[in-house]
């Protein structure tokens, strides 16, 4: 057989060498492409769930923690203490509302902002009728996310049962509602 009888099988032969090796690189191309997307997919749906799961967490954080730009003025900020709620007495003369701070946490932002007030210096300062009252608002007060102080104490202050908390501070979320 000579070559030009060769030629033609050998163009064939190429051709098709070529066909199968783009096809077999389209098909590696296009699994990778579908590897890809289906990980991405799987991400998404990953992040989909956690999110679901986390929306009750989300929603009692929203319904607990105050939103600042609801605390624009004195008298909401104490307003949202609702000392009355715990049967006792606030003094609202000589409260004092120190620049609010944003909390971090190991140097990065919480959302939260502390509002720190007092009534007697650092402390703020509010009255019960007994102290079996105001022993309850203590418990009460300390089981709420929203409020914060460092220590608290119960004198008896001329026949009223007084309790003092020290480094008192109002917590707010900075997220929008």
């Amino acid at each position: 057989m000579s070559i030009q009888t060769k030629m033609p099988h050998l163009v064939a032969l190429a051709l098709s060498a070529l066909t199968i090796h783009s096809a077999h690189q389209f098909h590696v191309d296009m699994k990778q492409r579908i590897d890809q997307q289906t990980t991405l997919i799987q991400a998404r749906e990953e992040w989909n769930n956690q999110q679901a799961a986390m929306q009750p967490l989300k929603d009692k954080w929203q319904a607990t923690m105050p939103v600042v730009e609801d605390l624009i003025d004195q008298y909401r900020i104490i307003q949202r203490i609702n000392a009355m709620q715990y049967n006792l007495r606030l003094n609202e003369t000589g409260i004092v509302i120190a620049d609010p701070t944003p909390v971090t946490y190991n140097g990065k932002p919480t959302g939260i902002m502390r509002y720190p007030l007092g009534n007697q210096g650092a402390n703020l300062v509010l009255t019960a009728s007994d102290y079996a009252g105001a022993w309850q608002a203590l418990k009460e007060l300390q089981s709420r996310p929203d409020i914060r102080f460092s220590r608290a104490r119960l004198e008896n202050e001329k026949g009223t049962a007084t309790l003092y908390l020290e480094n008192f501070a109002l917590l707010a979320r900075t997220d929008a509602k």
